[in-house]
């Protein structure tokens, strides 16, 4: 297992793997707030400051064929996917730079 996680380190670290995971992830992040601002703009005020209740609203106007906040849960189930990428290649890096 140390020889995998040793031959894998360079490749992360050296590569900029993670560098170009974190800033894809930001980038698709801040594509959802763009994409979602619009269906915020439409929400009443106390409910629109919830982040869960504008995710809510996404995924209901996704089913119902809303183009933009397709779009806007497709940039979102991204970073969904690519963020714990990340988070699993820092233990990896902190886990083998200990050891």
């Amino acid at each position: 297992m140390m020889d995998f996680l040793t031959t894998l380190y360079p490749l992360i670290v050296n590569g900029k793997v993670l560098k170009i995971l974190m800033i894809t992830c930001g980038i698709t992040l801040s594509l959802y707030h763009y994409f979602a601002r619009n269906i915020r703009k439409q929400m009443s005020f106390p409910e629109s400051r919830s982040k869960h209740a504008v995710l809510r609203k996404v995924e209901e106007l996704k089913n119902e064929g809303d183009k933009q906040a397709k779009i806007a849960y497709f940039f979102y189930v991204i970073a969904s996917i690519i963020l714990p990428i990340c988070l699993g290649m820092v233990m990896l890096i902190v886990f083998v730079h200990e050891n």
